[in-house]
């Protein structure tokens, strides 16, 4: 299946202040993600807005559980792999199941 150009931009908005450090802030539907979740579903208008927020907060948390600490290729970082701010600052390393430990693992088990 392939990607609609455009077709993830402006489905979720985020409410709240980020402190650093802390879980970032829980994303909701956009106003243009209600309406294509509520034609999809065939959704009432009051259904609707608690359908596409139950979506993007599953998407956030789906993307937030890989998330880990990369470089860019100009060797800037270590930013986010989920939202490309620095690392740890935007608080994905709350949600993530990452850890330094992994990488070790890994290297280790490639060498037999």
């Amino acid at each position: 299946m392939s990607r609609v150009p455009g077709e993830f931009d402006g489905i979720f908005v985020v409410v709240g202040q980020q402190k650093p450090m802390s879980p970032p802030p829980t994303p909701l539907a956009s106003v243009k993600f209600v309406r294509e979740v509520k034609d999809a579903l065939g959704l009432d208008d009051d259904a609707a807005p608690a359908a596409a927020d139950w979506v993007v907060g599953k998407l956030h948390r789906f993307l937030a559980i890989d998330a880990q600490p990369v470089f860019d290729m100009e060797g800037q970082g270590p930013l986010c792999s989920a939202c490309f701010m620095f690392w740890p600052l935007c608080g994905h390393h709350v949600l993530s199941e990452w850890s330094p430990d992994a990488d070790e693992e890994d290297e280790a088990g490639s060498d037999g």
